[in-house]
């Protein structure tokens, strides 16, 4: 059974666990979710969620100083296999700039990244890794920037997620220097993340 989704599918617990998938409100994303919940035979979990970003993107090039001012969100999904390694993927597109250059931005930026990390207990270790951009790259809001914490090679950046139940919920303060110190990113990174198994 196949489900559209933005955030959740609810539900959280150990291997054994077959509960099927319900779904909360929201816009329908272009990501689809599959077969949610746990694998009573393998005891991997099945989480997704949402990213939103709110930031400004500071210019100071050979062409002048600008400021950018962006919003994006998209989805993330990943399974935690029973030796608690994380592996998934996601994507976020912009939702809104306004930005001082003179050409307008590119209308629907977007960027794809792999997941990777580690469960310990409590904490799920999400590692992100930029993977490309859409059909636009030119990112003038500086998202990319900012959510892989200036690391767009295979280092990636790693958000520590602390899970309360069949849930894990945080924002993240952004302060990037980039391209050696002539963009500048800041802002707010806010993750929420849901386990599909009861």
């Amino acid at each position: 059974m196949a489900l559209g989704f933005t955030l959740v599918l609810g539900g959280c617990g150990g291997a054994g666990s077959s509960a099927g998938p319900t779904t909360t409100g929201g816009t329908t994303s272009t990501i689809v979710a599959t077969e949610a919940g746990t694998d009573s035979t393998s005891g991997e979990e099945k989480w997704t969620g949402s990213v939103r970003y709110a930031g400004t993107f500071d210019h100071d090039t050979r062409l002048g100083a600008a400021k950018c001012t962006t919003r994006w969100q998209g989805t993330l999904r990943f399974n935690v296999g029973a030796d608690d390694v994380l592996a998934g993927s996601g994507d976020a597109h912009q939702v809104r700039v306004n930005c001082q250059f003179k050409q307008l931005p590119d209308p629907n930026p977007a960027v794809t990244f792999t997941i990777h990390g580690r469960r310990r207990s409590d904490l799920l270790g999400l590692r992100v890794t930029f993977a490309g951009y859409g059909q636009t790259k030119h990112d003038y809001g500086g998202f990319a920037v900012a959510f892989f914490n200036g690391s767009l090679g295979g280092r990636g950046y790693t958000y520590p997620m602390k899970v309360v139940g069949n849930a894990a919920h945080d924002s993240f303060h952004v302060d990037v220097d980039y391209a050696n110190g002539i963009q500048h990113a800041t802002g707010t990174v806010d993750l929420e993340l849901r386990c599909a198994c009861s």
